[in-house]
């Protein structure tokens, strides 16, 4: 974990519930145990969350607390806590494989001194340039191995799952324009977040097929510390039980009335957004109504809007 990541203790008691009552070192933790928990409060009602990694991070917006959470791109060219591979989201049947994505350092990309521009000699549009060859290769050849990577696998199995050749044309039509097409400075780094978060989400994708649901599956699993991956936020014991045996993070969201005989170790402050995402709108950029992310349909929208509102988005740029 991040070293700015750091983890702040809290009282254990609220609401008359004392979170470390059942706290015992010595005991195996199960799957509604935790490692930490954190106190929240979701829709007015006290709940806590539970989980098998040592953080929490807090519950976006437009988590289950939300009516009227909209959606927009990001200074930064991303879409803060809408994006899966930065931040966790409600689990959803449909996208189960997100909080398999890798959790990735936080790092600047699309530097200026990355953009050839007219005034370097290297281009002849004015205004336009390309970014470096050495980090559009970098790019390439990643995306070269895992898209191998992920041919191979469909050559094991009878039949994909239908996100594979939605997200393997995504990345390779990205790579392409990325590679051909004279752009804006602020059109580079678009492409360039596309390029990582799509690689980002495929990867974690057939490594949910390829590790994590066999390990489900498996009735020796054993459950560990989790891998370094995004993780979802869930209130459903079952999918607790199924990341757990995966060994994938996940906060199970429990109403605080309910605390029995949960063994929790540690009672912490959830990790802010705001210490680890650009939280600021990109100005002119048009937003969408997100919902609640309980909802998967909700999510199935806010994915087209990425697609809609990067066209929205590189059209502006051209006028501007």
């Amino acid at each position: 974990m991040d070293s700015r990541f750091a983890v702040i203790d809290a009282p254990s008691l609220q609401n008359g519930v004392d979170l470390l009552k059942n706290k015992n070192l010595d005991a195996k933790l199960g799957n509604f145990d935790g490692r930490v928990a954190a106190h929240v409060t979701i829709d007015r009602t006290p709940c806590y969350i539970t989980s098998n990694a040592t953080y929490i991070p807090e519950i976006p917006p437009n988590g289950p607390d939300a009516k009227d959470a909209k959606m927009f791109v990001r200074q930064d060219m991303r879409y803060g806590h809408d994006d899966s591979t930065l931040w966790p989201l409600q689990y959803s049947h449909t996208f189960c494989h997100l909080g398999a994505i890798r959790r990735q350092p936080t790092t600047e990309i699309g530097q200026r001194g990355d953009f050839i521009s007219p005034e370097s000699g290297m281009t002849i549009t004015r205004g336009l340039g390309k970014l470096r060859h050495r980090l559009c290769s970098k790019l390439a050849d990643a995306a070269k191995i895992l898209l191998e990577e992920c041919c191979q696998y469909a050559e094991t199995v009878p039949q994909v799952v239908p996100v594979f050749p939605l997200l393997e044309q995504t990345l390779k039509l990205a790579l392409e324009r990325l590679q051909s097409v004279p752009s804006t400075y602020q059109q580079m780094v678009l492409e360039v977040t596309t390029v990582q978060r799509t690689y980002l989400e495929l990867k974690g994708l057939l490594e949910y097929m390829t590790v994590y649901k066999p390990r489900m599956l498996d009735p020796a699993s054993e459950t560990g510390h989790p891998d370094d991956c995004v993780g979802v936020f869930t209130s459903d014991p079952m999918i607790a039980q199924l990341f757990n045996i995966a060994r994938l993070p996940y906060w199970l969201i429990h109403p605080l009335s309910g605390f029995t005989r949960e063994n929790i170790l540690r009672v912490i402050e959830p990790l802010k957004m705001s210490w680890a995402l650009e939280l600021e709108a990109a100005e002119g950029f048009p937003s969408v109504p997100a919902g609640a992310n309980t909802d998967e349909k909700c999510y199935t929208r806010a994915e087209g809007f990425r697609i809609w509102a990067n066209r929205t988005i590189r059209h502006h740029l051209n006028r501007s």
